[in-house]
């Protein structure tokens, strides 16, 4: 799927129809509640209740692939102790059998994974993906996540450690691009405060996650309100063991700072931003990722995760 509105040669010559993505693009200028391949169910929609549901439909899918994660890690330490004890008593005779074993769970639970995403997630996921297009007419997205997220919606290939996270991530973006009423919007400002008043049970499980990883924050703070002097304390605390940068600005001045807190990167599609992204969602801290959005002024890292407060 392509998110320009190409015609193509042959639909300039008036041999074939126009393409669907162009077509209900129309119909949604034109005002109409129907398209092309999307069911009226999410076609009827509004853009609040749109935005709602998929930002919904990405957090269960987070907490599938999390899951997941915690299943294969589970099967790997297992025999990972049995063969250490075996080996301490010199017997080596097992570990064809245990490898065997192994590949047969972790291919086990991979398979609950795909399954899980193909019954109650694939459609869905697809469908919102092209009323967001269809709505938004062009939207402003990474190159690499828009592919890799295409991958698994249109293909079907669920590549990788975070296939789930990355459409999620994905939806996330395209959803952030849909006008919101105004009540929405002013809700949306609020919830962005959430980082600075996580509960002490959702840090106790978020930090040692977050401690495992082995990336750098770049931890960018907007402003001298209370919520963000707060917002900034508690990711010091939760990122610490971390090679952390911390930038202190009081003003800013720059068309690519969004509202609110949010996460970006060089690259929103990497490994280290869809763990961090992944751990805090799954806990119910909701984090906005924006790509290509103000990352305190000065050149980022590959793996430099950044972290703006405001």
């Amino acid at each position: 799927m392509t998110h320009r509105n190409e015609v193509t040669p042959q639909y300039a010559a008036s041999n074939e129809p126009p393409p669907t993505i162009w077509a209900n693009r129309r119909l949604y200028e034109l005002g109409e509640k129907w398209a092309i391949g999307i069911p009226a169910s999410v076609t009827s929609l509004s853009n609040d209740e749109l935005r709602q549901q998929s930002l919904d439909l990405g957090r269960a899918m987070v907490g599938t692939e999390a899951a997941w994660h915690r299943g294969i890690s589970a099967v790997m330490d297992k025999y990972i102790e049995d063969g250490v004890a075996d080996h301490l008593k010199g017997d080596f005779s097992h570990d064809g059998e245990r490898r065997n074993k192994e590949t047969k769970e972790t291919e086990e639970l991979t398979t609950t994974r795909d399954v899980t995403y193909e019954n109650l997630y694939h459609v869905k996921a697809r469908d919102f993906r092209n009323e967001l297009v269809r709505r938004i007419g062009e939207p402003s997205m990474d190159r690499l996540m828009t592919i890799e997220a295409e991958a698994v919606l249109d293909r079907g290939m669920l590549a990788g450690p975070y296939p789930l996270s990355g459409v999620a991530a994905y939806l996330q973006a395209l959803s952030e691009q849909l006008p919101l009423s105004k009540t929405s919007a002013e809700q949306e400002q609020l919830g962005n405060t959430q980082i600075a008043s996580m509960t002490d049970a959702q840090v106790s499980v978020i930090k040692p996650e977050i401690q495992s990883l082995a990336f750098t924050l770049r931890l960018v703070k907007i402003g001298s309100s209370s919520q963000s002097t707060i917002a900034r304390r508690e990711l010091l605390d939760i990122f610490s063991g971390w090679k952390i940068r911390d930038v202190i600005v009081q003003h800013v001045t720059t068309d690519n700072l969004p509202n609110g807190n949010y996460i970006t990167s060089a690259n929103v599609s990497s490994d280290a931003v869809r763990k961090v992204y992944s751990i805090l969602n799954k806990y119910g801290v909701e984090l906005p990722l924006k790509p290509d959005a103000y990352a305190g002024g000065m050149p980022l890292g590959t793996d430099e995760v950044v972290i703006v407060v405001q």
